[in-house]
């Protein structure tokens, strides 16, 4: 009984931390690019799932590109931002706007939230080129 329980969890934990953020099925063509915009769930400085709002933008070879990898760059990107703050443990992501640029690479800006070095509540954004590979190119806190 104690491992069909166990092999349960593991399913479960492989399910929901093995879903991709977003799929082909959410894009729409919008004036010759493709976009989604979405809710998406995060991990806050505090390690509590958070909604944060997602927007992607690409052209139509977006539809072809493999969505594992963009999930990677999603983590990533929060990751980075978190790391932006003095105090990381107060991050907390709001919206994540997203671009594929002809280059391969993805351009981001992600707005989050954090408490400055005298406990008030901080308003942030971060600028973070990243590769395909999920490799920070720039970061601009």
């Amino acid at each position: 009984m104690k491992q069909t329980i166990f092999l349960f969890f593991i399913l479960m934990a492989g399910f929901v931390f093995g879903q991709n953020y977003i799929s082909i099925s959410d894009l729409k063509l919008d004036d010759g690019k493709l976009t989604t915009e979405k809710f998406i769930e995060l991990r806050s400085g505090e390690n509590n799932l958070v909604n944060v709002k997602l927007n992607v933008f690409g052209d139509k070879s977006l539809k072809d590109y493999d969505f594992n990898n963009l999930t990677k760059i999603i983590n990533t990107i929060s990751e980075t931002a978190k790391y932006n703050l003095k105090t990381p443990s107060t991050y907390i992501p709001n919206t994540i706007v997203l671009s594929k640029r002809p280059d391969n690479t993805w351009y981001s800006n992600i707005f989050y939230s954090g408490q400055n070095d005298y406990g008030g509540k901080k308003d942030c954004s971060s600028i973070i080129i990243i590769s395909d590979k999920g490799e920070i190119i720039t970061n601009l806190k």
